[in-house]
């Protein structure tokens, strides 16, 4: 008999760190779902976003001298964006944009075409819509039907918001800004030389996109 007791005791020594080391188990909500961890405990996700873009432009002197015709003139064009989001809002993105131009006939097609990445803030709110701002920095190329003619250095700023559909998809539309270089070049057409009178060239853009997480 004393010895079952000594037996039992040295079971038990050995089961309860066992049993104490054990990971809490989630919590249960009393209707059976599982409650998500806290938001500071969350992984980061990935956020896949292909958006369509209306341009027009500010300042688009350094590319259309006065007197010859204006190979950068109102457009629209599309884009894909790749983002890591962290649970905080915050996110880092790459992405690549192509628009198509109006070119006063200078160019069969005006297209600029841009890589990019930058930072983005999508605030957490309690509600499905999400304001967002970004900012990013990259190069951009533009020329005659994907022929690059002129490179530069790009930056854009936007401001908008993302209204969630579901748990997968979202809708994201905003406007925004977007500032570029672009080094000398000639347009073979009119055989004018262009990006002589200013260094930047400005636009305004209106954007809709949809999100996958």
């Amino acid at each position: 008999m004393r010895a079952s007791r000594w037996l039992l005791a040295a079971w038990a020594l050995c089961v309860a760190p066992r049993v104490h080391a054990m990971p809490p188990a989630p919590r249960v909500h009393p209707s059976g779902f599982e409650i998500p961890p806290a938001p500071a405990r969350a992984k980061p996700r990935l956020a896949l976003e292909v958006h369509a873009t209306v341009a027009a432009p500010l300042d688009n002197h350094a590319l259309c001298p006065h007197g010859a015709g204006c190979v950068l003139k109102s457009g629209g064009g599309i884009g894909v964006s790749l983002e890591r989001r962290w649970p905080t809002g915050f996110g880092a993105f790459g992405a690549y944009d192509v628009w198509f131009l109006d070119s006063d006939s200078v160019y069969e097609l005006g297209v600029q075409q841009a890589l990019r990445g930058g930072a983005r803030y999508t605030m957490p709110t309690e509600i499905v819509f999400h304001p967002v701002f970004d900012v990013s920095l990259g190069v951009t190329g533009y020329g005659d039907t994907f022929r690059v003619a002129t490179v530069g250095g790009l930056a854009e700023f936007f401001a908008g918001g993302e209204i969630e559909l579901n748990a997968t998809f979202g809708l994201r539309a905003g406007v925004g800004l977007r500032i570029f270089s672009a080094s000398s070049f000639r347009t073979e057409r009119d055989s004018v030389l262009r990006g002589q009178d200013g260094f930047f060239a400005e636009s305004i853009l209106a954007q809709i996109g949809l999100t996958v997480m």
